[in-house]
């Protein structure tokens, strides 16, 4: 079954004036066949992220060297950031513990260079039986590289040779641990070079960690691929194109500068997260309207941001994500049938409590005027969650081509990136270092202490 979606309450006649009309819709129906082929025609050059559905090179790789450990670990650690931690954790979050039966063992991840965050990640493992998976693309990501080097002197105080405990997921060709690996015989895996961070979940990035929890890698690029050809055979009115064009309509002809993505279902929590950084590092560039994502979570946020949503600024649009089944869920039994609080969810399961609270929450925001829309996914499994993941990763891609930005590229955080070697001591960033420290002495301190 594939996702489909249901924007009724984005719509101007059901909603008002916050809403859109059907004809600005069709008058953007040449904007999006124009958008999809920009993004089709780079298929087989610089957007390497759409070939990935299609070949299964990396899904065997993984396979392969997962097969060849000896002994077999016990445990896959994960050091990255970014697309290369919040990837894997979409995956393995989302349905590892559903498939403890397959999996070799648990997954943990390091995203930060938080001490407190590392020792406690590190206190209930072993490091004789866990795999170390260093994923940087560039293979300079400085907080990936500072983990490294804490976690390494752990791996080093257990017996046996250090390099079988680790992977690195890198550059196929260059960068400081593809080097490394070479110098030390370390194991690696390839991230393509025209693969980006954030685009590169059905890579050797997420699929190490999916195959090690237990995940079924055919069946997670299976539904990618059915995402994938749902744009090539309905182009402009493929689902990713048509969200794709409803967020550029709600942002450029409404001026709503926020978009909520709230699912109703704790295991895709991290999916959540992960669709934020796609978003904000593809589409927030310099003097463009995209709208600012942000991430809630059903039911749980309706206790605390919907207050806002309903009675604050109208200057947000959500989208909800509902799952159709959520697994074995018995109906209540209420041993009082007849009291007046609790008499009436007798028979009924918590997946029908969850999708009375999502419908009653779209249409309550709907009748006070805030555009809403809902994705509604079949199940959690590998085939629905390849092709949610490769929809979303569509739909950005085209929001650029309507947007007329790059959605590859990130100068923004690269700034960053060159001031932090330079504080840190790097040597060919020594005048990083300089203009900032200029800077900060320049500006009028304001304390309170």
């Amino acid at each position: 079954m594939n996702l489909d979606l249901d924007y009724t309450h984005l719509m101007a006649p059901n909603i008002g004036p916050n809403g859109l009309s059907a004809e600005s819709l069709t008058r953007q129906g040449a904007a999006r066949e124009r958008a999809v082929d920009g993004l089709l025609a780079r298929a087989t050059g610089d957007l390497g992220f759409l070939a990935l559905p299609e070949t299964d090179a990396h899904d065997t790789a993984v396979a392969d060297l997962l097969d060849g450990l000896s002994p077999r670990p016990e445990a896959l650690l994960v050091l990255g950031i970014g697309g290369s931690s919040l990837g894997p954790r979409a995956l393995t979050e989302a349905l590892g513990p559903d498939r403890k039966s397959a999996a070799l063992g648990a997954v943990f991840y390091v995203d930060n260079a938080d001490p407190m965050a590392l020792q406690r990640t590190l206190a209930p493992l072993d490091p004789a039986t866990t795999l170390v998976n260093v994923i940087s693309k560039s293979g300079a990501t400085v907080e990936t590289l500072a983990t490294h080097e804490k976690v390494l002197a752990w791996l080093e105080g257990a017996p046996g040779d250090v390099a079988e405990r680790l992977v690195y997921t890198t550059d196929p060709v260059q960068g400081f641990l593809r080097e490394r690996a070479a110098q030390s015989a370390i194991k690696t895996l390839p991230i393509p070079s025209n693969v980006g961070g954030r685009y590169s979940v059905f890579s050797s990035v997420g699929l190490l960690a999916a195959r090690f929890a237990g995940l079924d890698g055919d069946a997670l690029l299976r539904g990618a691929r059915r995402a994938l050809e749902d744009v090539r055979s309905q182009r402009g009115e493929s689902l990713a194109a048509r969200c794709a064009s409803l967020h550029h309509l709600l942002t450029v002809e409404r001026g709503l500068p926020m978009t909520v993505w709230m699912p109703y279902a704790d295991a895709l929590s991290t999916v959540g997260d992960w669709f934020v950084q796609l978003w904000a590092e593809s589409l927030g560039k310099r003097d463009v309207l995209a709208p600012t994502p942000l991430r809630a979570g059903g039911a749980t946020d309706q206790h605390s941001q919907l207050q806002l949503w309903m009675e604050g600024p109208k200057d947000k649009h959500i989208w909800f994500l509902e799952v159709g089944s959520l697994g074995d869920d018995e109906p209540m039994r209420v041993s009082d049938r007849t009291c007046p609080t609790t008499g009436h969810l007798d028979g009924k399961t918590l997946t029908e409590l969850l999708h009375a609270e999502r419908r009653a929450t779209a249409l309550a925001l709907a009748q006070v005027g805030v555009p809403n829309a809902t994705l509604h996914m079949p199940r959690i499994d590998e085939d629905s969650l390849g092709h949610l993941l490769m929809t979303l990763q569509l739909q950005t891609a085209l929001a650029g081509q309507l947007w007329e930005v790059d959605a590859f590229d990130q100068p923004g955080v690269e700034a960053g990136k060159r001031f932090i070697h330079g504080l840190m001591g790097r040597s060919d960033h020594a005048d990083e270092r300089t203009a900032l420290e200029a800077a900060e002495a320049g500006m009028t301190p304001f304390k309170h202490s």
